[in-house]
């Protein structure tokens, strides 16, 4: 029978040799609005990964009002009839908000 003397200890929060790779989320914000057409706008930024929600006056865009074009670019579609600041929500809670009122 082993007997042992001391508590087992484990270092909780701190780094080990098996962590190999360092997960960091990309800062969201938004830094440009350009119109594209009638109700069609490209909003630049960055961080535009795992979007959570996306408003206008408070009003939820559906998939069809916007698209994800990359980490930088998001096209936003029939927003004509919307009024009201833009914010992107991503999955870990970042918010960013643009505040332009008229989107015709």
């Amino acid at each position: 029978m082993q007997v042992q003397l001391y508590p087992t200890m484990i270092p909780l929060n701190q780094g080990n040799a098996l962590e190999t790779t360092t997960v960091t989320s990309a800062t969201l914000t938004i830094s440009a609005r350009t119109a594209t057409g009638a109700g069609a706008f490209t909003i630049t930024g960055t961080g535009f990964t795992n979007i959570e929600l996306v408003t206008i006056g408070g009003a939820p865009l559906s998939g069809s009002n916007y698209t994800r074009v990359s980490e930088t670019t998001l096209n936003l579609s029939g927003v004509s009839s919307f009024m009201g600041p833009l914010l992107i929500r991503l999955a870990d809670g970042q918010e960013s908000v643009l505040f332009q009122f008229n989107w015709s």
